[in-house]
């Protein structure tokens, strides 16, 4: 799967995935992220609500990697 090969090259990438409203049932999130997607969004989706997720992604980045240089 395309989510373990870039996890494998460079394990810090994060990975969205976007769903269709076909494919939202459960075991299919849960098998997204033991692959190692690290959020999930389905559609539909606005502009906004892709912006918000890339934005929370960037933030949460920034915050684990202030508080590594705290220890």
């Amino acid at each position: 799967m395309l989510i373990v090969n870039i996890k494998r090259i460079i394990p810090d990438t994060k990975v969205l995935v976007i769903f269709s409203e076909q494919e939202q049932e459960e075991k299919y999130k849960v098998k997204i992220y033991e692959y190692g997607a690290d959020y999930i969004a389905s559609r539909p989706l606005t502009p906004n609500d892709i912006s918000d997720k890339v934005l929370l992604m960037i933030s949460q980045h920034k915050m684990l990697e202030n508080s590594k240089d705290l220890v």
